[in-house]
């Protein structure tokens, strides 16, 4: 399917009006979590670049390696153990969203505690594996929190 993003900001499909806006937002699901993007129109592009970044085999390895890394220490007991933690559930406390931020640091913060030897061994870098186990630990809070 072919769209073209037109100077006034509208998103034609197949030569008739879709959409009004800057542009189009991309929403994919891998392995239940959620990726986006969103693509604009030159008009309304904040970015000069025209081409995206070619990815190096060792860059795609490097990849590899960080996500199996984060699927196999990110687990459902260190989930649960942050979430006790964090809201205090043991002693009677509830889940409150304005902590969940807490949340999210509390499973990092587990992770490179209990994991350290690990993440030099595989000379991971933290700005890269903080996103992945930001990702896992909220889409795991919220599918906890619909129980």
């Amino acid at each position: 399917m072919k769209y073209k993003i037109t100077q006034n900001g509208n998103t034609v499909k197949e030569g008739k009006l879709n959409l009004i806006g800057e542009g189009v937002v991309w929403t994919g699901y891998v392995d239940d979590i959620k990726h986006q993007f969103k693509t604009k129109g030159d008009k309304h592009s904040k970015s000069k670049v025209k081409v995206a970044k070619v990815f190096t085999e060792e860059e795609i390895k490097e990849h590899k390696v960080a996500v199996d890394f984060v699927e196999e220490v990110v687990t459902e007991g260190r989930l649960e153990q942050m979430l006790t933690e964090t809201f205090d559930l043991l002693n009677g406390g509830e889940i409150d969203m304005k902590k969940f931020g807490l949340f999210l640091k509390a499973v990092a913060n587990d992770v490179y505690k209990e994991e350290l030897d690990i993440i030099t061994e595989k000379n991971l870098e933290r700005q890269v594996i903080n996103p992945m186990i930001n990702e896992v630990a909220k889409v795991w809070f919220f599918k906890r929190i619909e129980l």
